[in-house]
Order: C-alpha cells, then sequence, then structure tokens
C-alpha cells in the first residue's frame, strides 16, 4: 500500500516546495505577541510560511480567512498545561505564498 502512495506523496511535496519558493519574506513584529494581517484581494494567498527560532519557545496560533488573519504567539509549556499568549514583543519571518 504505501507504494501507492509514494507517488501521490512525492507530487504534494513538489508542490509544496514550489508554493514555498513563490513566497517572499519579510520581518515582522508581533506586538505583545499578536499580528495581524489583512490580504489583498486581487492577489489571493496559498500558504502562510511563519519562521521564529526554536530557543523562543514560541509557538503561533493562526485563525482568519481568505481576507485576514490573526497571528497569536503563544508559550510552549508542558504538556496538559494551558498556553498563554506572549506578553512581549515577538520577531518573527513572514513568508506569503501565493
Amino acid at each position: 500500500m504505501a507504494g501507492l502512495l509514494r507517488p501521490l506523496c512525492d507530487a504534494i511535496a513538489e508542490l509544496l516546495w514550489l508554493t514555498r519558493q513563490n513566497g517572499r519574506s519579510r520581518e515582522e513584529i508581533a506586538r505583545s505577541g499578536t499580528f495581524n494581517i489583512t490580504f489583498e484581494r486581487d492577489n489571493p494567498l496559498q500558504l502562510l510560511r511563519i519562521s521564529l527560532p526554536a530557543s523562543a519557545g514560541l509557538y503561533p496560533e493562526i485563525s482568519g480567512s481568505h481576507h485576514r488573519c490573526n497571528i497569536r504567539f503563544l508559550t510552549w509549556k508542558r504538556p496538559g498545561d494551558a498556553a498563554d499568549t506572549s506578553r512581549g514583543d515577538v520577531p518573527f519571518m513572514l513568508s506569503c505564498c501565493a
């Protein structure tokens, strides 16, 4: 069965690579751990890519629609503990891939 799915997995990996390569990266700052972005209606996006150092101890939570989205950076804690939004400013790299 795995041999039958391998061509599909390879095709998806190639499409994701092409989509990521089409993105333009820019530095952003999430003030008090929150960042909002509104998208251009004439330029639909396929993928948002967020990069930050693993040493930040944070992970992004993304919610939104095809017109806008909200990114909150949450603190990394032990499993079972509730995550909190970062209180400080969070510098990160944002790539909007069409």
